[in-house]
């Protein structure tokens, strides 16, 4: 496999230094920009004197960008959506939409990146088309992550240098551009068992994938850090794509997608400037025929693409005189394609070897005092022409009957064919020149006729019931059926609901195992829905409109023959990347003001659809729909916001329900669920972390939080009856305190707020030990239920193991982690918080294993026991410290530990 030191020179390949001017250059003072050296962790900039000219600043940038796509409604409000994700932060600093890590590639890498592209997208010396394209592409990838928008902002500014503008500039955008996409469709495929809907894991996998294929490809071009990025990209696959890389970046091939795009904007500039003859699409063979343009014509045309591709072709790259004698456009860009390779070849920047070949060569007398006409055949790459005494035309159907056989390919009869008229192709193809090799080529080339081409838009699959389809004329019928100003009829609303109930359906395809082959690209399973929404959001945005917000719950809300409602459909049972999808539509109506947020709750509320109370309707929802739709309620889409009492009803229930009386309904129901499930209740960190966002947004207030953060033990009102429901309990326990633990050590709630709900006990007029509990008879409920949670309370205070070295924020998470278990555990008398921690030594018995001990619960205080052990050896406590939490509480108390418990201990 070639190289690109073979194909380019190395002056290409090396990496130039910008041209923009000094003044230009960034001015910015240690007040306008992030440093951690300087403001320490994200969250204490943002509490730092210099965050408010900071962010004054990026909004300024940020309102630059927005004034210049003007009118593009889109983007601006990408804009919009970035300026607001980039400032969702709470009181204490912390970020809401980014990790800590994502943060600080937020504050530092991309808004330096925007302070740069702010400057450049003013910058005329490249075209306004261009910078206006470069924008509206990259708007929607800075709302997405901290990673992907500092790839997307690295590639995007590359473009934008004024170093690059010239050709081989555009050659080097546009081979970057093919292998990201490259990258970006082999990850689409292989890797989409492992990859959601949201794309935040997308941007890291393709980055890796770019870094191997840079260095197989020895591209010496410098990419950005990725500190998420996925390198584990198997050698084979790397191959692969290098491999069918290397033509596609190859000079010729470059060249063709350069000129195409040159000729088609040279073509539209005439048209618009002259007018074409006749009402003829452009894409017709007659649509090229001109009035005859004058030099002054020409000149303007090719005026803006000169600042974008320097010096223009010879005309005859661009215009010809037609068989009727009138002036057209040529569709075939392969003469400016040549010249463009002429044009890198004289600046140096394509390798030596690469020249055009000669593959048939003839002469034509003329008249008695002229010399013969010499012609030959010139081809480089997929690239063919004729040149005429040394001067290029189109390669047409004529030409194509002198080439050898042996030299005869596919690129050389579409090139014919795209500059043959109907005439002529049948003039060749009557003649005795026209043998059996170009018949079949060109039975392979021509375009298939319309009846067997697929309608516009339509995707097709097939499922479990057979072969589907859908269009967009489906969707257009059903709305076709309402008149201005009737009600929603039935039939448009049942139609519609059917139809998402079918994109709802899909499943994501899977690769079967041991399955090593590399597959195909195929539909998205999410495309149909998209489509869905795509007809659905159009028609809502009509003016006047054909559905109404409350009218599209009406949609989602109505049932198709026995099953349930597509909204509860989909958070019950579809692939979580179309709960992604079916969300994001309603965030993005939720974001131009055609639904409101609190009306879903509250249609989901009602009594058809809801026959057992919100709270029991949601705990059937998987984890992952649960999650998202718990943050699709927190999180504002414009000016659309969850009201503080939707937010409590939601989390906490109605507010007349007494809240001393009872767990919330919300986590009693999910417990419940996981109880009946006898599955671990990963829905219950879901709740957790909505309660905790709540707080943070200011929707629940402290005194809610603890409420809600401490209603597990509330939540105990049925003893479990086998082992089976106490590993199912100790797993929701897990998830419910590791929550509690995790917002804690990100600073989302206080110390004391995270140490209540971690120390909130059980109530003593719980449940009654059933016979079958396995503990003795003389133990309470209560006291079997603290016993139970303190193990878990303990375990999650425990490190997780880390590879790597010790970084400062692993030694952080420490200390608050062996802070929060002395809490618990109550291991020293010492109040002075995290002053001094590592220096103290235990002093008094784990209360836990105590308290267990004088309630005769010798299991449960092995257990715990155990836990604490594990958890103070991962927190690096010495053996002293060990044995003085666990020994001493063995050793004390009431009930001393039998002697079968103190081996089992030591």
């Amino acid at each position: 496999m070639p190289t690109l030191h073979e194909l380019y020179s190395p002056g290409f390949l090396t990496e130039r230094a910008s041209d923009t001017p000094p003044e230009a250059a960034p001015t910015d003072t240690p007040a306008l920009t992030y440093c951690p050296e300087r403001h320490g962790r994200p969250a204490d900039f943002v509490r730092h004197t210099d965050f408010g000219p900071f962010r004054a600043r990026v909004e300024r940038e940020l309102a630059t960008l927005s004034a210049f796509a003007a009118g593009a409604a889109p983007t601006v409000t990408n804009l919009a959506m970035c300026q607001s994700k980039l400032f969702d932060i709470d009181d204490a600093g912390n970020h809401l939409q980014y990790s800590e890590r994502e943060a600080a590639l937020m504050y530092g890498e991309v808004t330096r990146g925007l302070t740069q592209l702010s400057r450049l997208i003013l910058d005329d010396r490249l075209s306004l088309a261009s910078r206006r394209l470069e924008l509206d592409q990259l708007a929607p990838q800075l709302t997405v992550c901290a990673g992907g928008a500092v790839e997307a902002l690295h590639c995007c500014l590359g473009r934008l240098d004024p170093a690059r503008n010239d050709l081989p500039g555009l050659f080097r955008s546009r081979v970057e551009q093919i292998v990201e996409q490259v990258a970006i469709d082999t990850v689409e495929t292989e890797y989409a068992d492992e990859l959601s809907e949201a794309r935040l894991a997308q941007r890291h996998y393709v980055a890796g994938l770019k870094r191997k294929l840079y260095d197989r490809l020895e591209l010496p071009w410098r990419l950005p850090e990725d500190p998420f990025v996925h390198s584990h990209h198997e050698q084979p696959l790397v191959e692969r794509c290098a491999a069918s890389l290397v033509p596609r970046l190859a000079p010729e091939a470059i060249a063709l997608l350069l000129a195409e795009d040159y000729l088609q904007r040279f073509t539209c500039a005439l048209h618009q400037r002259i007018g074409s003859r006749g009402a003829a699409r452009p894409s017709s063979l007659d649509a090229r025929a001109l009035p005859s343009p004058t030099v002054t014509q020409i000149q303007d045309c090719l005026q803006p693409l000169a600042e974008e591709f320097g010096p223009p072709p010879p005309s005859g790259a661009l215009l010809r005189e037609g068989e009727d004698g009138q002036c057209e456009c040529l569709t075939d860009a392969t003469l400016v394609a040549a010249y463009f390779l002429d044009v890198m070849g004289t600046a140096g920047s394509l390798a030596a070897s690469g020249e055009a070949s000669t593959i048939a060569a003839w002469s034509e007398p003329l008249a008695d005092d002229l010399p013969a006409a010499r012609s030959c055949i010139r081809s480089r790459g997929d690239l063919v022409w004729v040149e005429d005494n040394g001067l290029r035309r189109p390669f047409d159907a004529e030409d194509l009957t002198r080439v050898p056989r042996g030299e005869l390919r596919t690129s050389m009869v579409r090139t014919a064919l795209l500059n043959s008229s109907p005439a002529l192709l049948d003039r060749v193809r009557a003649s005795s020149a026209w043998n059996e090799e170009l018949q079949a080529l060109w039975t392979e080339t021509r375009t298939p006729p319309a009846a067997s081409r697929p309608l516009p838009g339509r995707l097709s699959w097939t499922d479990a019931t057979g072969p589907q389809s859908l269009d967009p004329s489906q969707i257009s019928r059903l709305f076709d059926q309402r008149g201005p100003g009737e009600p929603l009829p039935s039939a448009l609303r049942e139609g519609l609901s059917a139809l998402l109930a079918l994109t709802l359906s899909l499943r994501k395809p899977g690769r079967a195992p041991g399955d090593g082959l590399p597959r195909a690209r195929v539909m998205p399973f999410v495309q149909p829905l998209r489509l869905w929404w795509g007809e659905v959001g159009s028609a809502m945005r009509a003016d006047p409109p054909r559905l109404t917000g409350d009218e599209l719950l009406e949609v989602l809300m109505t049932p198709t023959g026995d099953a349930r409602p597509p909204l509860v459909q989909a958070l019950t049972g579809s692939h979580q990347d179309l709960v992604h999808v079916l969300l994001e539509g309603l965030t993005e109506l939720r974001r131009d003001g055609l639904l409101r947020g609190e009306r879903l709750f509250e249609r989901l509320a009602e009594p058809d659809a809801a026959p057992g109370g919100l709270p029991a309707l949601l705990a059937e929802f998987n984890s992952n729909a649960l999650g998202q739709l718990l943050r699709f309620a927190l999180q504002p889409a414009g000016e659309d916001r969850l009201s503080a009492e939707a937010c409590r009803a939601l989390l906490l229930g109605p507010a007349q329900v007494p809240s001393t009386q009872a767990a919330p309904p919300l986590p009693l129901a999910l417990i419940e669920r996981a109880l009946l499930s006898k599955t671990a209740a990963p829905p219950l960190q879901r709740y957790v972390e909505a309660a905790i966002q709540a707080s943070q947004r200011k929707l629940l207030s402290r005194e809610d939080l603890r409420q809600a953060l401490g209603s597990l033990p509330a939540a105990a009102t049925r003893m479990p009856e086998s082992a089976q429901e106490w590993e199912t309990w100790s797993s929701a326990a897990w998830f419910w305190y590791a929550g509690i633990l995790k917002g804690w050590l990100k600073g989302e709630i206080p110390e004391d707020d995270a140490a209540a709900a971690l120390t909130e006990r059980v109530r003593p007029d719980g449940a009654e030990v059933t016979a079958s509990a396995a503990s003795p008879r003389s133990a309470s409920p209560a006291d079997i239920w603290e016993a139970r949670l303190n193990s878990n309370r303990i375990q999650v205070c425990a490190e997780p193991l880390r590879l790597g070295p010790p970084t400062p924020e692993a030694a952080r998470e420490r200390r608050l982690r062996r802070h929060m278990l002395n809490r618990l555990a109550g291991l020293t008398s010492d109040g002075r918080g995290l002053e001094g921690l590592e220096a103290r030594q235990v002093q008094t018995p784990c209360r836990a294993i105590r308290s267990a001990l004088d309630a005769g619960l010798w299991q449960e205080a092995a257990e715990c026991a155990r836990r604490l052990q594990t958890a103070m050896n991962s927190l690096a406590f010495s053996r002293e410290d060990i044995a003085a939490a666990i020994g001493s509480a063995l050793d004390g108390g009431t009930k001393p530990a039998s002697p079968a418990m103190r081996e089992a201990a030591n």
